[in-house]
């Protein structure tokens, strides 16, 4: 079972869907969401507040980040994540989930060590029972 997922998009279709499709596979015990990597990142930043809001869900074990989004998009979100200091930045296994199939895009998101995967939406179920048995496996 992984204790918590969190999706990082502005578009409230895709986080239903994430969502909807966690709730299915019953290996996820919490799901959250929020709309841009700003504010993911004030979350990060306020590490203490944050696992009291959370329930002790957070920080997430496992982030499906976008990376067309306003204010902060994925790529400045995972540019900034790296400059947290390392008792903050304890999510090692964020996967891209992005509408982009351009081959830059992911050339350049595989770039950063955080980054496991890099997948063209929509999510499907297989893609994500097949992700989530292997982090359970790691």
């Amino acid at each position: 079972m992984i204790e918590s997922l969190c999706v990082i998009d502005d578009e409230e279709i895709d986080i239903y869907q994430v969502g909807r499709l966690c709730k299915k596979s019953k290996l996820i015990e919490r799901f959250y969401s929020f709309s841009d990597g700003r504010e993911a990142l004030e979350h990060f930043l306020d590490f203490e507040n944050s696992i009291v809001k959370f329930d002790g869900s957070f920080p997430p074990k496992v982030i499906f980040l976008d990376i067309n989004m306003p204010r902060m998009n994925g790529f400045e979100f995972l540019e900034e994540y790296a400059k947290l200091p390392v008792e903050k930045r304890v999510c090692k296994i964020i996967m891209m989930l992005t509408s982009s199939d351009q081959a830059k895009d992911k050339e350049k998101a595989l770039k950063h060590d955080e980054v496991a995967s890099y997948m063209v939406k929509p999510l499907t179920k297989e893609n994500l029972d097949t992700i989530l048995v292997k982090i359970l496996k790691s």
